[in-house]
């Protein structure tokens, strides 16, 4: 990383401090320390020649000229000493650099001023907000005032692009914005302490950060010199602030002293902010906040937290995540809580999807009790943080409650534990046989049931699911039954059924969430994959884009924000966009917990053997059937085994891709997974082998639902037939299946081929070329020969403005040639790329 960093993210401000000089005599630039007011003076002053700077400290500010003194002789002024001064540095085209003018002595100030006033100078000056500087300038507009905002996330994004050399990830960029506050002076010294730590580091989808990142000792003490000479009412307003932001202004003003509030405000300590009918207190910069932690002492820290727990309680915790808040204070204060209290907080922890933190209040419910409610809800985190054993031992100290209720809690954590879990699909038959025995109210039998329903269809046996009956207008116990059905029902091909049931139960969260939150995400990945596989890829992105996004916004726990990432690079996948996808899918693995890691290689495999990276994709399967990332979703890992027949392709002869292809589509029959028998299928026509699969394909796609399947019958059945094979490619395009379309027109224009060179089977090569320069990063075996249709630079020029329907003629003036040489260059396009007129020119275009 370069010493100095490179001048980015403010260009803006830097043409607009350049027309501010062009029009008058100086500019003032505001802005709080460290936001980069110095660099952006700097860098509109290299645009001079004669620029000279002062130099302003608060030590120096009682010396008079003390910031000119470096410019003058030792002797001093025989009379006046502003005239005397500006004698001495005053010449033709002068601009003076004054950073920090807010620390200029009153004899400097006032011979700046002079100097613009009087001996035609120009001066860019620099101050922290909230300084009376240079006002008589100001006044007589000789003075122009810009405040520099905080950088916003794309000016971070090219800051840390120009520091690193090469682009930052989504992620790292929008943490790196949110800690620095778009400071850029806190953002290069969390750039340098990341990478001291190793934590900061280009892993081939760009610079990403695999850690927390720690305040350097340098950006600490610049941190705390702000924060020093607090009295001490002043400091238990940020202590407080700094353990409990967003604070609200009521809650503190119960803790504080109004006038220290009022203090802390004015020294742009906190800030207040609406919120609805409220008001809330925050620090004025994130990273104030880590400061004080780190520095107040734990006896103190540890009575802060009881003070804001019991204020906040003797509210009556109005709002929805007050129990939240009042139990984690309790929680760190280490004063012995409430069980449910702790365990109301955890189930609403994992209702915003922070298992995290919901573990760590389930933890404190059950040792606070022990009974089947804590420990059962405390075994469903464990299992979902990958602490399967830990959560079966849980289960195995509580003791065999005696009414219906306990038993059915007691009961779906015992089947997630060993299904999910541990994969004991044994034990998960024998603990449900032994419930539902005894079990009689109907709801309690239905929950059961549709829990038993989804062990089974992660491991691999989708039936039950599938069959398990409509959801009842129970919210709760609809999230229940729908998690289990729209699993079965996707991987059983019923597409159109399962995206409907999906639908409909999500419209409904706000009924269920709180109490079966788990079932948000199952049910987003259904719909997800229900939508793309019936052939609606468009709706598919666009829904899980919408959820993506809002999990980024929510800072929901990174599992969720991986799982939908991969969803995402699923999609860029099916529509082609190859190089995305695997940035995604790699990225997805990154964010994704240990636990759940498996869930994703599947989409690194396949997104790597379409970019003819082998190695990366025969790992990810690899890891896969090593279990290196154990989960007991099953049913999602099944998508590595579709990436075995592409790395064959990358590595082996056509018979080894055959062989490999058909051994995945007969595991799949075998395991009762049509849907994944399809894509098995339709892979090996899109490797060259439809006639080994042709009548299988047709047999599969029939019981599928949507618009897809059809589709991949139909192009089966154009194996060995030009036109038919074009047809179906147009079909994928208009799908947006881009990838597709390119392999598909690529195999008709080998059809056509055979018989010898046609205009059919150069324009179908050409389409086919066009089509594959849609899909960066694609290189699958379809695309291997293909050849670029060879127009020369200014056919391709003329070819392009025929497509906006300009006239030969129109074209030749433009181009300032003749109509014929307009034409001629026309004619030969037409030939490279087998066509006979400008009618097809659009789709053969780059």
């Amino acid at each position: 990383m370069p010493r100095q960093w490179p001048f980015a993210g403010r260009e803006e401000d830097l043409s607009r401090v350049a027309e501010l000089l062009q029009a008058g005599p100086g500019v003032l630039i505001t802005g709080p320390a460290g936001i980069g007011k110095t660099r952006l003076a700097a860098e509109a002053a290299a645009n001079y020649g004669e620029v000279i700077r002062t130099v302003a400290t608060e030590a120096s500010r009682e010396i008079p000229l003390a910031a000119f003194a470096h410019l003058l002789p030792a002797s001093g002024a025989a009379g006046n000493p502003i005239r005397w001064g500006a004698d001495l540095i005053a010449r033709p085209g002068l601009v003076i650099l004054a950073d920090d003018a807010h620390h200029l002595d009153p004899v400097s100030a006032t011979m700046l001023e002079h100097l613009v006033r009087h001996r035609g100078a120009k001066t860019i000056a620099t101050a922290r907000t909230g300084h009376h500087v240079l006002d008589s300038l100001r006044k007589d507009d000789l003075l122009a005032r810009i405040h520099l905002d905080p950088l916003s996330e794309d000016g971070t994004a090219r800051l840390l692009h120009g520091a690193l050399g090469s682009p930052a990830t989504d992620r790292t960029i929008r943490h790196l914005h949110r800690l620095s506050g778009g400071n850029a002076l806190f953002l290069r010294e969390l750039v340098t302490a990341a990478q001291d730590a190793g934590i900061l580091a280009d892993r081939g989808s760009g610079w990403d950060l695999s850690g927390p990142v720690h305040l350097s000792p340098r950006l600490t003490e610049l941190i705390a010199a702000k924060l020093s000479r607090l009295d001490e009412t002043e400091r238990q307003v940020l202590d407080y602030v700094s353990l409990a932001e967003p604070i609200g202004l009521d809650l503190l003003r119960q803790l504080v002293p109004a006038v220290a509030l009022e203090s802390a405000e004015a020294r742009r300590l906190i800030v207040c902010e609406p919120d609805g009918h409220r008001r809330q207190i925050r620090l004025a910069h994130p990273l104030y906040g880590e400061v004080i932690r780190n520095t107040c002492p734990t006896l103190r820290r540890s009575r802060r937290q009881r003070e804001l727990a019991l204020a906040l309680a003797s509210t009556g915790a109005r709002r929805s995540d007050d129990t939240l808040r009042v139990a984690v204070w309790w929680l760190d204060s280490g004063f012995p809580g409430d069980p449910s209290m702790f365990l109301r907080a955890s189930r609403y922890a994992l209702a915003t999807l922070d298992t995290p933190l919901a573990t760590r209040l389930g933890w404190a419910a059950f040792r606070a009790d022990g009974g089947v409610e804590t420990g059962a809800w405390l075994t469903q985190l464990l299992n979902l943080a990958g602490e399967h054993e830990q959560a079966a031992t849980v289960l195995r100290g509580i003791p065999a409650p005696a009414d219906e209720a306990s038993l059915t809690t007691l009961t779906e954590a015992r089947l997630q534990a060993y299904g999910l879990g541990l994969r004991q699909l044994d034990q998960v038959k024998r603990i449900y046989a032994e419930a539902i025995g005894r079990l009689r109210t109907p709801t309690h039998r239905a929950r059961i049931e549709a829990v038993y329903a989804y062990q089974l269809a992660v491991l691999l046996d989708c039936r039950p699911a599938a069959h398990l009956p409509e959801p009842v207008n129970d919210p709760v116990l609809a999230a229940y039954t729908a998690h289990a059905k729209t699993t079965g029902l996707v991987h059983l091909g019923r597409y159109r059924q399962a995206a409907d049931l999906a639908g409909r139960v999500l419209g409904m969260a706000d009924g269920w969430r709180n109490a079966r939150p788990m079932a948000l995400l199952g049910l987003e990945l259904d719909r997800h994959t229900a939508t793309l596989l019936g052939g609606d890829p468009a709706t598919a992105e666009h829904t899980v884009v919408v959820d993506h996004e809002q999990a980024l916004t929510e800072r929901l726990w990174p599992a969720w924000i991986g799982l939908r990432l991969m969803c995402r690079a699923r999609s860029a996948r099916y529509a082609g966009r190859v190089r995305e996808a695997s940035r995604q899918a790699r990225e997805a693995f990154e964010l994704t917990p240990f636990a759940h890691r498996g869930i994703v290689l599947g989409e690194v495999a396949l997104a790597a053997a379409y970019g003819g990276d082998a190695d990366t994709a025969a790992e990810a399967v690899q890891a896969v059937a090593d279990a290196k990332h154990p989960t007991g979703y099953r049913i999602l890992t099944f998508w590595a085994e579709l990436a075995r027949p592409w790395i064959a392709a990358l590595t082996s002869d056509s018979p080894t891709v055959v062989k490999t292809g058909i051994a995945v589509a007969d595991l799949a029959r075998a395991h009762d997974l049509p849907a994944f028998e399809l894509i098995a299928l339709h892979d090996l026509v899109r490797l060259g082998a439809a006639e080994t699969v042709h009548d299988r394909l047709i047999r599969a796609a029939s019981a599928h639902e949507g618009d897809l399947a059809p589709l991949l019958a139909d192009h089966a059945r154009a194996a060995g037939d030009g036109p038919a094979l074009l047809a179906a490619a147009r079909r994928y395009e208009r799908l947006g299946m881009i990838l597709y379309a390119a392999e598909t027109a690529a195999q008709a224009s080998a059809v056509f081929h055979r018989p010898g060179p046609r205009p059919e089977a150069i324009f179908a090569g050409a389409w086919a070329f066009a089509l594959a320069a849609r899909c960066p990063g694609a290189n699958t075996p379809a695309l291997a020969d293909l050849r670029d249709p060879g127009l020369t630079s200014r056919e391709t020029e003329i070819a392009m403005l025929a497509v906006t329907n300009m006239t030969s003629k129109e074209i030749a003036e433009h181009l300032v040639i003749s109509v014929r040489t307009v034409n001629n260059h026309l004619q030969s396009v037409y030939g490279k790329l087998g066509i006979n007129g400008r009618d097809a020119l659009g789709a053969l275009l780059p």
